[in-house]
């Protein structure tokens, strides 16, 4: 492997499948097979499609692979082969504008709600800090209220999860997973304002005005 590949033994990432995500850490590298541990009971069938992704500051790095070897009894590890070369995403799909708006949080089977800070909002998903304990893959149910607007609760699930250090609090990348229609169309609006306030060059790039010809 590259000496700049995150695919390093003992380093941990998120494994996407069959709709979870979860944090893993690779035990084992030889040629494209990695092993990985697999912290859940249930069992995960050979030729699964799988994604391990690892987040830093300025993106991601994904690799797509598919389950070769199966947790064998008593053993909470799988073996995987990547399928296609690393995917490097620096930019996201959706343009992210940066907030600071106070939200509650829980788990989906939760009664209690917990404070959070809205950081960055996006069409897909969001960032948040809190004090909260979330693990990759919980479904959580965010109540958010915008500026001059009605309350709404809508059911995310957290996919990114940076613990606290430095002083930081913990981070949270949070993905819709389901939102009335009313509570979309206000994230639309709200959006669409805040984009045309946060990236009005990058808007004039993208859609530059016809030159007008001379008579």
């Amino acid at each position: 492997m590259s000496p700049q590949s995150p695919l390093q033994v003992g380093r941990e990432c998120f494994l996407t499948a069959l709709d979870r995500t979860l944090v893993v850490e690779i035990l084992g590298i030889s040629g494209e097979n990695l092993w990985v541990t697999y912290p859940l009971a249930d069992s995960i069938k050979e030729g699964t499609s799988a994604e391990l992704s690892f987040h830093d500051d300025s993106g991601f790095v994904g690799f797509h692979t598919r389950v070769t070897s199966a947790p064998k009894t008593n053993q909470q590890s799988i073996m995987l082969e990547r399928t296609e070369s690393a995917e490097h995403a620096k930019a996201r799909k959706h343009w992210r504008v940066a907030t600071d708006l106070a939200v509650s949080i829980k788990g989906e089977q939760e009664e209690q709600y917990t404070e959070a800070t809205l950081c960055d909002l996006s069409i897909e998903g969001a960032l948040v800090t809190t004090e909260a304990d979330i693990t990759a893959g919980s479904m959580l149910e965010m109540l958010f209220q915008l500026p001059h607007q009605a309350p709404h609760a809508i059911l995310l699930q957290a996919v990114y999860c940076a613990p606290a250090n430095n002083n930081r609090p913990n981070r949270y990348g949070l993905r819709f997973v389901e939102l009335s229609e009313e509570a979309h169309d206000t994230l639309i609006m709200y959006l669409y304002k805040k984009i045309q306030e946060t990236y009005p060059q990058q808007l004039r790039d993208l859609y530059p005005r016809p030159e007008i010809k001379k008579r």
